[in-house]
């Protein structure tokens, strides 16, 4: 029987081929851990938005409300007068009571819109971070299968 010598480059070209495929499998590995980083980071980023919208909607909400309590407080301090004082200042104050009567109905509707945009953005920005988060892990199962393919392989 015959017997064959391998070459040292032959010899080597097994290991070569595996240190390769490590080396491969590393960068994929490495590639899924920063994906991974990345996705996180952008839960956080999204997670600061959110809180810094409806932070900064609660504190427009509490100074809506404030302004129409101190309108009714102005609108019940001009009901406490005494009789003749009253009817004098209603009598004046008629078009006035009207408009203020009006401006809370306009902040009422301000913030009932103010609302409504906020249930929207964080809509959106659900929507968006589900979409993103989602089209993130199709890209990890994705990466997976390839690393796994080529593991079979």
């Amino acid at each position: 029987m015959a017997r064959t010598e391998q070459t040292p480059a032959a010899a080597n070209g097994g290991e070569d081929g595996l240190r390769a495929a490590q080396g491969e499998l590393r960068q994929m590995k490495d590639t899924v851990s920063a994906l991974r980083d990345s996705l996180e980071q952008l839960l956080l980023e999204k997670d600061r938005s959110v809180q810094a919208v409806t932070a900064e909607a609660n504190g427009e909400n509490r100074h809506l409300e404030a302004t129409i309590g101190e309108l009714r407080d102005a609108l019940e301090a001009l009901r406490a007068g005494n009789d003749e004082t009253v009817q004098a200042a209603v009598a004046g104050a008629d078009g006035e009571i009207l408009q203020l009567k009006a401006t809370i109905g306009a902040l009422r509707d301000e913030i009932e819109r103010g609302r409504f945009a906020h249930d929207e953005t964080m809509q959106r920005l659900r929507r968006d971070f589900r979409d993103e988060s989602n089209q993130q892990q199709q890209t990890i199962a994705m990466l997976r299968v390839k690393l796994e393919t080529h593991d079979a392989e």
